[in-house]
């Protein structure tokens, strides 16, 4: 079994939508969405109805029902809606971070969840998102490769590295580990 095909199968035995739409609008992002998948990582987010505010009362509210999901092996959270890190990078959200252990290969998944107000839901950049989401075989093989190699080479920071790389190969003809490198002086 593939990671999406794990990835689907973890997302078919966790509640996680159901639980999540009681707050708002859910939708699954990232590599999943991209099959761009190298590791054990599913993002998300919910973007908040009407009515529901970042308050530390839906705060602690969505920490109560994630509490309850199975198979639920840890939960982190950070407040950044309260508590700005100041970084200029940083989702005006809730994060949290979910250990959850597949039913069929007992591997640990993080489900990395934002929830957000309509207002901070906005994509970084719509184009590259597009992209992505129509990418051919050759593209996605490329990316999914280099991805690899940063992940075996300690290099992959999470999120930020994806994005890199998706614009090296979709951007600037990136087809390799070391091309990207040579294309990518933050590394």
């Amino acid at each position: 079994m593939d990671l999406y095909q794990e990835a689907a199968q973890v997302l078919e035995d966790t509640p996680l939508e159901r639980v999540l739409s009681e707050f708002g609008e859910f939708a699954l992002e990232g590599s999943y969405v991209y099959r761009t998948m190298v590791d054990r990582d599913i993002d998300c987010h919910v973007v908040l109805k009407d009515g529901l505010k970042l308050s530390y009362e839906t705060r602690a509210e969505v920490m109560a029902r994630l509490m309850d999901v199975p198979n639920l092996r840890g939960i982190q959270m950070a407040d950044i809606h309260h508590f700005p890190s100041g970084s200029t990078h940083q989702i005006d959200g809730i994060w949290y971070g979910l250990g959850i252990i597949s039913n069929d290969t007992s591997e640990r998944w993080n489900i990395d969840i934002w929830v957000i107000t309509p207002d901070s839901a906005t994509e970084a950049d719509p184009k590259l998102i597009k992209r992505l989401c129509n990418l051919t075989d050759n593209e996605r093989e490329t990316i999914v490769a280099i991805k690899q190699a940063a992940l075996d080479a300690g290099q992959k920071e999470k999120g930020v590295t994806s994005v890199e790389i998706y614009r090296a190969v979709l951007d600037r003809g990136a087809s390799s580990y070391d091309e990207f490198l040579a294309l990518n002086d933050s590394l």
